[in-house]
């Protein structure tokens, strides 16, 4: 039993038992599970995962339109049928809708060069 849990760290007493009984060791759960403490063996526990320290700061206002941009996808569908998602991106300063394209399969490719089109034509209108 020793040997399997150091090979397998994540396994516990139950799995180890399946192990044991392809080798031709049979024996009641209770017993195998008695035998797994005795050798002082358990599975270890994982670590919660890290947070974030210390406070974060405010992010700054959008002092003029174009200067950020925020993006989200949306999605629905039409009753229990197709479905279909919306890429909203928004100018923060302005407030405007400056490319919100509904399609029924977005794909990344499409989007990155819709999304690229419509900064070009952004910053043109500067």
């Amino acid at each position: 039993m020793q040997e399997i849990a150091g090979k397998r760290r994540r396994f516990g007493y139950r799995r180890i038992g399946v192990l044991l009984e392809r080798k031709g060791m049979r024996m009641n759960h209770k017993k195998l599970y008695r035998l797994y403490r005795e050798e002082g063996l358990s599975v270890k526990r994982r670590r919660g995962r890290k947070r974030a320290r210390g406070t974060r700061s405010p992010m700054p206002e959008a002092a003029y339109p174009n200067a950020r941009w925020s993006l989200d996808f949306l999605a629905d569908s039409f009753g229990a049928s197709r479905k279909f998602r919306i890429l909203a991106v928004i100018d923060d300063c302005s407030r405007e809708n400056v490319n919100g394209g509904v399609k029924f399969g977005h794909c990344g490719g499409a989007k990155v060069g819709q999304f690229g089109a419509s900064a070009l034509e952004r910053a043109a209108l500067i």
